[in-house]
């Protein structure tokens, strides 16, 4: 489920439903999770879904009644807790962004950052492209990316083929290839 704002009233709202059998429906607002305190913002839902597990009771108001749904939920990974790669200065790390699942139901890696004096500031490479694949293979998982980039020697061509949001208004998304050099290789941790 997606929530959004409507106005002045900044009370959550169901927008759409991506996970098929369960009772919301868009234009539902959220007012309660587990029949704790009234919700009031989406950062109060937030807040308030913040450590539950798998499982959440959500109120809702629809066309002025008050309807319970039992809902299951999807846990986000602590993005303090997660490691990244660097790679000649491009960091690479997990989907960690709450609507990821819209976006990236594919689970591609994404672009965290790059550093401004390594050769990924040169490449055309943004924050947030997915990376569809590195030299024409699929990577979902951080550490099976990280055994391959270390297997190639210093100063190795990479190809990375990358997703972003197009530019373009004829376009939702556009698509890049772009060739770094590796120069180093480490993983980053948020310590």
């Amino acid at each position: 489920m997606l929530a959004a704002k409507a106005g002045d009233d900044l009370r959550p709202r169901v927008a759409t439903v991506f996970q098929s059998g369960l009772e919301f429906q868009a234009g539902d607002i959220i007012t309660a999770v587990n029949g704790g305190a009234a919700v009031g913002t989406l950062p109060e839902l937030l807040a308030d879904l913040r450590g539950l597990g798998s499982e959440a009771m959500i109120s809702v108001e629809r066309n002025g009644k008050s309807v319970n749904i039992r809902s299951p939920l999807n846990v986000v990974a602590d993005p303090l807790k997660a490691r990244s790669i660097n790679f000649s200065g491009l960091i690479i790390g997990r989907p960690w962004r709450l609507d990821d699942f819209d976006r990236n139901p594919d689970n591609h890696l994404i672009v965290e950052w790059y550093e401004m004096t390594e050769e990924a500031s040169l490449s055309g490479i943004e924050v947030s492209d997915y990376i569809l694949s590195v030299d024409g293979r699929r990577f979902s998982e951080i550490d099976e990316l990280y055994s391959y980039l270390d297997q190639l020697p210093e100063g190795a061509v990479t190809e990375f083929m990358v997703k972003r949001l197009s530019k373009a208004m004829e376009f939702y998304s556009e698509y890049h290839q772009i060739n770094l050099v590796r120069t180093k290789l480490d993983w980053v941790t948020a310590e």
